[in-house]
């Protein structure tokens, strides 16, 4: 009887200590180098990274737990900055790179501790605090770069490896760019200002790229006022209105007020087949024809220095898409 219980309790013993070696060695922990690159322009920028895993931390039935935050360096001269990760669990990741102007209210807040905000799906970037500072201040992307940066992938990290991968953001934003033509030209006296009245403009965008570079905008500012009363009247140049807006279609209105006290003009933005649309990483030229015509142009081109095949338009090109 004393053989059989000793020998009972050596077995339960090496089961325990074989199935100490295999969770001991399933846990090998494994590291991280990412070499980050964007075109993002000029400084007073926030990159930041989020990484997800399918382990639930909370009992809230979130499929993907953002279970890290890392703010990363600001890029170099040469465009890239690196990071690593360092004691992270061989297993899935989702790896979501951003990188946003630094206007307050845009980068999203995540505390992986906090059952409300760490549900990965669910995290936004809000642009709303950008499109109103474009109102407050009619030049300032003409002086910053306002465009939301973003790269997502998932991969396995492998017991006891580092994975090292260069990760290059793109840009998810648009511009509107409104060239309302030479004033002296265009109009039938000196204007005092020209009002865009937006409606409709998108106000932020998920994280998430449903693992197809999607960009899912959420809400919508529902009406947004630009007032443009700087002009350089009789030097004869090209007065052009540019915004940074999330993808997606636009409308609204565009009112012309004159110094002479006369009736304003009043015109409905819209291209020929009635849609004027923002495409990430794309400008949306509008030409205003005039208000002998009365309507606008439409064409969209790449940004100067993107590469073509990123945003399929290439640069400086205009195009019937």
């Amino acid at each position: 009887m004393k053989y059989l219980l000793y020998t009972a309790l050596m077995s339960a013993a090496l089961l325990l200590l074989s199935s100490c070696q295999e969770r001991t060695a399933s846990v090998e922990e494994s590291a991280v180098e990412f070499t980050v690159a964007t075109k993002a322009g000029g400084e007073g920028r926030l990159t930041r990274l989020y990484v997800a895993e399918r382990v639930g931390e909370h009992d809230n039935g979130e499929p993907l737990h953002c279970t890290r935050v890392e703010d990363l360096a600001p890029v170099g001269a040469d465009g890239a900055t690196s990071y690593n990760l360092l004691n992270m669990t061989a297993q899935w990741y989702k790896f979501a790179f951003v990188s946003v102007p630094s206007v307050e209210g845009v980068m999203p807040v995540v505390d992986p501790t906090d059952a409300e905000s760490c549900d990965f799906n669910s995290i936004v970037i809000d642009y709303t605090p950008v499109i109103k500072a474009q109102a407050q201040d009619s030049t300032l992307s003409h002086m910053t770069d306002l465009h939301i940066y973003r790269q997502v992938i998932d991969r396995w990290l492998k017991p006891g490896e580092t994975l090292t991968e260069d990760v290059t953001l793109s840009r998810i934003t648009g511009r509107l760019e409104l060239d309302m033509g030479i004033p002296e030209d265009q109009f039938r006296s000196e204007i005092e200002s020209i009002t865009l009245n937006l409606t409709a403009v998108p106000a932020g965008v998920y994280l998430r790229d449903e693992a197809d570079g999607k960009i899912l905008t959420v809400g919508n500012v529902n009406q947004q006022i630009f007032e443009f009363t700087e002009f350089n009247w009789g030097q004869r140049q090209h007065y052009v209105i540019r915004l940074d807006l999330l993808p997606g279609d636009i409308s609204g209105t565009v009112v012309v007020m004159y110094k002479d006290g006369s009736a304003g003009d009043a015109y409905r933005l819209m291209s020929e087949d009635g849609t004027v649309s923002i495409k990430a990483g794309t400008r949306t030229k509008v030409r205003f024809n005039g208000i002998g015509d009365g309507s606008f142009e439409v064409r969209y081109a790449g940004f100067p220095g993107d590469d073509a095949a990123v945003i399929g338009v290439d640069e400086d090109v205009w195009n019937e898409q």
